[in-house]
């Protein structure tokens, strides 16, 4: 019998196990609580509706913050529900893709508070047809109140209690009751939020996913904001790229979370200095030493690395050495086969970061030996966000195996078999960089940027702005960026050499 929580004896119950346990209890005996049980055995219409709000769904939908998540559900459910006329629409690809591009512009209308929600809502109708209307609707409602019943203590109710009130919403509810596939969605959805184990150690969460790409034994098992989890055994090649077995027992896929440093502090520092960094208008030489921007840097990154950074020496910075592509080459060169860090800012608000290459066994220069050709080498690559898209500099949980494609000086590197770029860094199955891209490139300087992440990665706390329609030349699809949006200008980019 469980006890209303899915964490018993040693360690964590599978969620789903947990589930198929509920759903049987549930046939064969009731809660013990007796205050909150009906004639049937289930909880009381008096007691969870009112902890929740349940009658107020319908009036909270039609408010500010309803009215924000109901155009989030709508745009997230275009193309991936079935709609009325949905078989009928021609080029439905880029008709999706143009109806999410106008909800984009409605949630940020709705934000700005340049319109109200009933005017919001009424401007729904036009773009999704109603049966997609109506299942945003519920779905919408469906999360906030789940939302509000797991916000409620332990005291108020348990895990047992949360899965009997949903299995058995009263009739009155603005929603029909959930089934059980749906109860374990919604475990699953908020199991971090209710029950959580420790957080490992710094050594623990770095010997998850290091900077430099090793992985040893023990990888990661599911990470969630500031708490992380770390598996028990390794199962194959030591990817994170979907759910595993480990040792008899699920656990969860790392990515779609972002993997944080678990000294708060050092997260805040950096964050508090972020504008500084990257910039082009600092002075050199740029200190590196502890306590200045760039050390907050260093001490951050060393919360995912095994072999920490002792030093950061400045190859190349773009408002000194200028965007041109020969003097990104030039200045590229470290003799040491140090790891390499890569910053790039959008404007004032967007950081991001990546880094790349093998540690002592790097190559000392990046450019190839044949001017008109192309290199490529695969080495692990991260990417990190310092700011512009998470409310905190985060890791985000792609997998560390890469490639880095560098032109020579009268070459290019190719997209699709068609000349693109200067650099390319990431894989086009996670995460990728462009630097000097262009259609039928390389662009005129290395400015013209381009930053793709494939939604899956994109941490769940990412602002709704960080996801973009993004057209490849062949389809219409929507991806997430680092930056402000996929194409963008950089505004200063500079090139580290990292050493042990």
């Amino acid at each position: 019998m469980l006890s209303g929580r899915c964490v018993g004896g040693k360690g964590l119950r599978s969620l789903k196990l947990a589930t198929e346990e509920l759903a049987l209890e549930a046939e064969r005996e009731s809660p013990t609580d007796e205050k909150m049980l009906q004639p049937n055995g289930m909880p009381s219409p008096a007691m969870l509706p009112a902890k929740t709000r349940l009658s107020s769904l319908e009036s909270w939908l039609s408010g500010q913050r309803g009215a924000l998540k109901l155009t989030e559900k709508a745009m997230s459910l275009i193309g991936d529900a079935e709609e009325d006329n949905g078989g009928q629409r021609e080029h439905a690809v880029f008709t999706d893709a143009a109806r999410k591009l106008q909800l984009l512009g409605l949630h940020t209308q709705l934000r700005n508070k340049q319109t109200t929600p009933e005017g919001a809502i009424a401007a729904l109708q036009p773009i999704i047809s109603p049966s997609l209307l109506e299942e945003a609707r519920m779905a919408t409602m469906r999360d906030e109140l789940t939302r509000r019943l797991f916000s409620l203590s332990p005291d108020d109710a348990t895990w047992k209690d949360k899965f009997h009130f949903l299995l058995s919403l009263p009739p009155s509810s603005p929603v029909p009751s959930f089934s059980p596939m749906q109860i374990l969605d919604t475990f699953a959805g908020h199991y971090d939020k209710d029950v959580m184990p420790p957080m490992p150690t710094r050594r623990l969460a770095t010997r998850a996913v290091d900077l430099n790409g090793q992985q040893p034994h023990a990888n990661a098992a599911g990470t969630a904001g500031k708490r992380q989890r770390v598996g028990d055994g390794d199962d194959g090649d030591g990817d994170s790229d979907g759910p595993r077995r480990s040792r008899g027992r699920l656990v969860t896929s790392v990515y779609a979370e972002p993997m944080l440093c678990d000294d708060v502090n050092v997260a805040e520092r950096l964050q508090a200095v972020a504008h500084e960094i990257c910039s082009s208008e600092q002075e050199e030489p740029i200190a590196t030493s502890a306590g200045s921007p760039y050390g907050r840097l260093r001490d951050w990154l060393n919360c995912f690395t095994l072999n920490p950074i002792s030093a950061m020496t400045l190859l190349y910075k773009s408002s000194r050495d200028s965007f041109e592509y020969p003097a990104f080459l030039d200045r590229s060169h470290d003799a040491s086969g140090s790891r390499r860090l890569l910053l790039v800012r959008d404007g004032d608000t967007h950081l991001l970061a990546t880094t790349f290459g093998n540690g002592g066994d790097a190559e000392d220069d990046l450019e190839p030996e044949d001017s008109t050709a192309h290199e490529t080498t695969d080495c692990p690559v991260a990417f990190y966000t310092i700011s512009g898209v998470c409310d905190t500099p985060s890791k985000i949980m792609a997998s560390a195996k890469g490639v880095v494609a560098v032109a020579g000086r009268d070459g290019v590197v190719p997209a699709d078999g068609q000349p693109f770029g200067n650099v390319y860094i990431g894989r086009h199955d996670a995460a990728l960089l462009w630097l000097g891209g262009a259609d039928n490139g390389p662009a005129a300087d290395l400015s013209s940027c381009l930053m793709v992440i494939e939604t899956p990665y994109l941490p769940r706390s990412a602002s709704l702005e960080s996801r973009h329609i993004y057209n490849s030349g062949r389809r219409v699809s929507w991806k997430g960026s680092l930056a402000s949006s996929p194409a963008f200008t950089a505004k200063e980019i500079e090139l580290w050499a990292l050493h042990d």
